[in-house]
């Protein structure tokens, strides 16, 4: 399956879904110049649902916390949705757990924002 990145806006929220299989070169940087896309045409109200990710490497990790740091600095929120087990067990191993805010889906981190 090839990776895919898409994005759907409700109201002020946008959630951006990846799907397929993350390898090295795939994400890294794709995934921040959608986000920061987004935070230019002015939404601060984000989630990434990763319900499409079978699994995910350190560099896809990696491009993920660089999405979350870089838009802590420009003051917008990101919420993860639909965590899969294998990548929620992994946030737990690497103490990243405690950065992100972490729905059940796509509606419930929508509906956190109100």
């Amino acid at each position: 399956m090839s990776f895919q990145i898409t994005e759907q806006l409700r109201g002020d929220v946008a959630v951006v879904a990846l799907r397929g299989d993350v390898t090295p070169g795939k994400i890294e940087g794709v995934l921040s110049g959608r986000m920061l896309s987004l935070v230019n045409r002015g939404y601060r109200k984000l989630v990434l649902n990763l319900e499409g990710l079978p699994s995910i490497d350190s560099i896809g990790l990696g491009e993920i916390v660089r999405c979350y740091t870089t838009l802590m600095r420009l003051g917008a929120t990101l919420k993860l949705a639909a965590v899969p087990k294998k990548i929620v067990d992994l946030l737990r191993v690497t103490r990243l757990i405690l950065a992100f805010e972490l729905a059940a889906s796509d509606d419930e981190a929508v509906a956190s924002f109100r």
